[in-house]
C-alpha cells in the first residue's frame, strides 16, 4: 500500500468510528454527541469526495490481466 492510499484508510476508520460515537451518544441523549458526528459525516463526505482526485487505488483497479 502506498502512503496515500494508508492514510486515506485511516481516515476512513478514525470517520467511522466518530460516526459511531456520535449515533450512540445521541441514542444515548449525550450532548457532545452531535458535534462530533457533524464532524465526522462532514470528513467522510470529505475523503470520499478527494479519492476521486487522489486515486490511490489505481495501481490496483487499472492492472492488466494476462491473456491466456
Amino acid at each position: 500500500m502506498t502512503k496515500s492510499s494508508r492514510l486515506m484508510v485511516s481516515c476512513i476508520f478514525v470517520s467511522m468510528v466518530g460516526v459511531f460515537i456520535g449515533v450512540g451518544g445521541l441514542m444515548a441523549g449525550l450532548e457532545f454527541a452531535k458535534p462530533i458526528l457533524i464532524a465526522s459525516a462532514t470528513g467522510m463526505i470529505a475523503i470520499f469526495w478527494l479519492s476521486d482526485s487522489l486515486q490511490p487505488f489505481d495501481r490496483f483497479s487499472s492492472r492488466k490481466r494476462k491473456q491466456d
